[in-house]
């Protein structure tokens, strides 16, 4: 537990680090510079409707106000247990709210790219902290952002048993609708796709694959060092027996093994440590998968500017076909399906009238044309101030990270120098 609580503790100096950069000075202090959050603890339930036995697990988040000046109403202190579903519907209407935010992720449901085989068992308890720790990660995320930290449906999650899943309920069903309906075919349907946006999406798709192949690498590696380590443990039991079979150098062999220091104990000691190092080293992995896990987020942006930009393209081909129409009028064409009908010319009188009309609908659709425009360009200066910020906190996170990865390798190979020269030593002293 106390491991636990030391990673929340790094974790939240390292995402309010971020706060601190002047290219967002302007932003509002955000949640986390009053409020503690963690998730302490996971607690496997039992639900039972009607004779069926639905097992699932909560998580604990714990809050503490650590300042009185808070810009929004909190509780001094407050405790809830929230399930990973509450957890994804959250997420689902911070997406809908504001999808010009590089919204982050939620750690994953089920084990992937590990150097192990994924446990059966869905509650198993290695996994289910795993999970824990990157729920909290996932709460100091949002906490720290200046715009997400104060939403209400946020700070009722953390610290109300309910009325704030009645709102973000009603929001996740917009959310899935807006996502079906808008942004699914968009980019296909685009004239002019912007570039800045294109970049995005190709990035989004290269971090995505080179993560995954740094896991899948790592992954490799560890099983291959794991096996080596644990099969060193046979060194004790071989000398043991070769000790019967020589003369000096079988006495010399049997010293080698009893001996506390000997190479036996220490090739058992060599094999042991290796778990918790492993261990280490795959909480370490886990939070760079978080950022694999962020190129879902990007592209959730680039979708939104693509159904804003379909919605711009589109009302300006309708105000274009609009001010044909008037033009065909005016000069007295008449369309393809009138000759067809053999319809008489129109009057002067009728001819007006329609202009007029065709006026009203020109006038709408100038004015749809420009809301569409004001939409897409605020959600463009927003989005990519909020992708910068992303990039921002990614080159401290990944560096932050491979620098641990380094150390824990140099800490493997050091207790591999260690035991090696103690086998030496047991070895002179024979």
């Amino acid at each position: 537990m106390a491991s636990s609580s030391e990673g929340g503790q790094e974790s939240r100096k390292a995402i309010m680090s971020f706060e601190d950069t002047d290219s967002f000075s302007s932003f509002k202090e955000p949640l986390l510079s009053y409020l503690h959050i963690a998730v302490p603890e996971s607690e496997k339930r039992i639900s039972e409707q009607i004779s069926v036995k639905d097992h699932y697990v909560v998580y604990l988040i714990d809050t503490c106000l650590w300042k009185e000046d808070a810009p929004v109403s909190l509780e001094v202190s407050a405790s809830v247990w929230r399930r990973y579903s509450e957890f994804e519907l959250l997420r689902n209407y911070l997406l809908f709210c504001y999808p010009y935010i590089v919204v982050a992720p939620l750690p994953e449901k089920r084990a992937s790219l590990g150097w192990q085989k994924p446990p059966d068992d869905p509650f198993d308890p290695d996994f289910i902290d795993r999970r824990r720790a990157g729920l909290e990660n996932f709460l100091l995320r949002v906490a720290a952002h200046p715009v997400l930290s104060l939403d209400q449906v946020f700070l009722g999650f953390l610290q109300k048993e309910s009325g704030w899943k009645d709102t973000a309920s009603e929001r996740d069903l917009f959310s899935r609708m807006d996502a079906w309906f808008k942004g699914l075919n968009a980019a296909f349907r685009i004239q002019k796709p912007d570039p800045r946006f294109q970049e995005i999406k190709a990035y989004s798709q290269e971090l995505q694959g080179n993560v995954g192949r740094i896991l899948d690498v790592r992954g490799r590696l560890s099983e291959q060092l794991f096996g080596i380590h644990k099969y060193h443990q046979n060194y004790g039991r071989v000398l043991s027996e070769w000790s019967g079979l020589e003369g000096r150098l079988g006495d010399a062999l049997q010293l080698m093994d009893d001996d506390p220091q000997s190479m036996g104990h220490q090739m058992d000691n060599y094999s042991g440590w290796i778990d918790a190092a492993l261990e280490e080293e795959e909480a370490c992995m886990d939070q760079l998968k978080e950022y694999q896990l962020y190129s879902d987020a990007l592209r959730s942006v680039v979708h939104k500017h693509d159904a804003l930009l379909y919605q711009v393209e589109k009302a300006s081909d309708d105000l274009h076909q609009k001010k044909k129409e008037k033009h065909d009028i005016a000069n007295g064409k008449v369309s393809f399906f009138h000759r067809l009908l053999g319809s008489p010319p129109m009057s002067d009188s009728e001819r007006e009238s329609r202009l007029r009309a065709v006026d009203r609908l020109i006038e709408d659709n100038k004015d749809k044309e420009h809301q569409a425009i004001t939409e897409l360009e605020s959600f463009q200066e927003l989005s990519l101030m909020e992708v910068d910020r992303f990039h921002e906190q990614k080159a401290r996170d990944v560096r932050e990270i491979l620098l641990k990865y380094i150390n824990i390798q140099i800490s493997i190979c050091r207790k591999g120098m260690t035991t090696w020269k103690s086998v030496r030593d047991a070895l002179d002293k024979a």
